[in-house]
């Protein structure tokens, strides 16, 4: 059983932007269930993981992709460094 994404071209566009090479800052983008086996593109930002959390439901399962923009230490001059990191939240409820 597979699972079937609901707005498949919406999430190719969040992808993208996500995923670009010359994306510097933060963002995420957010699934959320709409059928058992199907999720959709909920919503998406350009900003950091704080944001995301007021978008996450506690009666929810809810998948996210983030891209966190981490300087560089100091007295480095290694430029700006790009992480990815994904989100499975269970919601409290």
């Amino acid at each position: 059983m597979g699972l079937a994404i609901d707005n498949g071209s919406d999430l190719k566009e969040a992808q993208h932007a996500l995923f670009s090479a010359k994306a510097t800052g933060s963002a995420w983008l957010l699934l959320n269930y709409v059928r058992r086996d199907t999720v959709k593109f909920a919503t998406g930002g350009e900003s950091g993981p704080e944001d995301l959390r007021q978008h996450l439901e506690d009666d929810q399962v809810q998948y996210a992709l983030v891209r966190l923009a981490v300087p560089p230490q100091a007295g480095s001059r290694a430029q700006r460094t790009r992480c990815f990191c994904a989100v499975d939240w269970a919601g409290c409820r």
